[in-house]
């Protein structure tokens, strides 16, 4: 894949959609690119949040790494982006993250991350609106399992 490619693909993220090209050249040139094959680590659960990753093709599960083993959250796939939590909360990463066969993702630098967020708030929207109806879903689940 290209550097043209990148930028693509970060135009076709629905939080980077409307974000002026140049500015997507800067996030592509701080980013690069992650391959992993099924069952390998996107990223760990405790570790310091040095980036979010954009999914750009395949699937990864996410978990919550408990006393008694992992629990699976959620499914996450092209488009998405995970590891933003933990660069936003400036905490370590909330869940670990695993590919479920191939997974292609973009790992954009945190600093570059945050400097993009500044520059551009409609993207600071979006992550809201996407951690809302995380919430929402988690919420749902919790409900499901008193009944």
């Amino acid at each position: 894949m290209t550097f043209q490619d990148d930028c693509t693909a970060l135009k076709q993220t629905p939080i980077f959609r409307d974000v002026d090209v140049a500015k997507l050249k800067l996030l592509a040139i701080a980013s690069h690119r992650v391959t992993l094959e099924d069952g390998e680590l996107l990223l760990r659960q405790g570790d310091r949040s040095d980036g979010v990753y954009v999914l750009l093709e395949g699937t990864a599960d996410v978990f919550r790494e408990t006393p008694n083993g992992r629990v699976k959250l959620a499914q996450v796939s092209h488009g998405e982006v995970v590891g933003e939590i933990g660069v936003l909360s400036g905490r370590p990463y909330s869940a670990t993250i695993v590919a479920a066969g191939h997974l292609s993702a973009l790992q954009i630098e945190k600093n570059a991350f945050i400097e993009i967020l500044t520059e551009v708030p409609q993207i600071a929207l979006s992550i809201a609106r996407e951690l809302g109806r995380r919430l929402e879903r988690m919420n749902e689940r919790l409900a499901a399992l008193t009944k």
